[in-house]
């Protein structure tokens, strides 16, 4: 019964992420956030898929996150979104 009881309270604390709040999604791809007045701050490497995420800011200090995935050979176009976290 203890086992039961520790088992439950295990997967509430943690089943917490499950109702995080996402980034709100913006307009546009990288180069349109350039265009904008962006500028780009850090550059992070992903390491599951082939892929590089971009943080950017503007001068009143607002901060966006770029994820583009770059094309793999049988894939013309380049992914991209941005989303201020």
């Amino acid at each position: 019964m203890k086992k039961i009881l520790g088992v439950i309270i295990l997967g509430l604390l943690l089943s917490g992420n499950v109702y995080a709040k996402t980034g709100d999604t913006v307009t546009g791809n990288l180069n349109y956030q350039l265009e904008q007045g962006f500028e780009i701050i850090e550059i992070l490497p992903v390491g599951d898929y082939n892929g590089v995420n971009f943080i950017l800011k503007n001068q009143s200090g607002t901060i966006i996150i770029c994820s583009v995935s770059l094309p793999q050979r049988d894939d013309v176009q380049k992914r991209g979104l941005c989303i201020k976290p």
